[in-house]
């Protein structure tokens, strides 16, 4: 899969906040309702603080992604795939690549989604992630390699 991930610019803040607000606000609003000043608020944070990057697929930005190296895990996410490019194997790609990664680190991979978020919970069980704990808003989860398993 040809996917490129391009260390973001404050030019691409407004195509973060976008991608943030077009692939979530399914689930944010059936949890909270919506709120566009507050999203735009909470999209802005995680671009100053989740190392954001765009997602590039043949040459279109479909989305955008952040990650963070932790002193004992890779802390994953946000993962944002603007919907026309959801369900075309996209997320699982990436959230693939972050796990060999961790892997390839010694070290498990975390990451948090909303407790709605049923489709992303879903995938990251799929591909071995386990429940560490819940909140009222959020999912904790962490994949952890085992011995010799190979990720891909």
């Amino acid at each position: 899969m040809n996917i490129e991930l391009i260390p973001a610019i404050e030019n691409d803040r407004a195509f973060f906040r976008s991608a943030h607000h077009l692939a979530y606000r399914a689930v944010i609003e059936s949890m909270f309702g919506w709120n566009e000043d507050q999203q735009d608020i909470s999209a802005d944070k995680e671009f100053i603080e989740r190392n954001p990057h765009i997602v590039r697929f043949e040459d279109k930005a479909v989305g955008a992604i952040g990650w963070e190296y932790k002193a004992d895990y890779l802390w994953f996410g946000p993962i944002y795939i603007l919907p026309e490019f959801q369900n075309k194997g996209l997320g699982s790609f990436l959230v693939k690549k972050f796990m060999k990664d961790a892997q390839d680190k010694g070290m498990p991979l975390r990451l948090r989604t909303l407790l709605k978020n049923d489709g992303a919970k879903r995938l990251y069980m799929n591909l071995g992630f386990k429940v560490l704990s819940s909140t009222d808003i959020h999912w904790h989860m962490e994949y952890k390699s085992a011995p010799g398993e190979r990720v891909l």
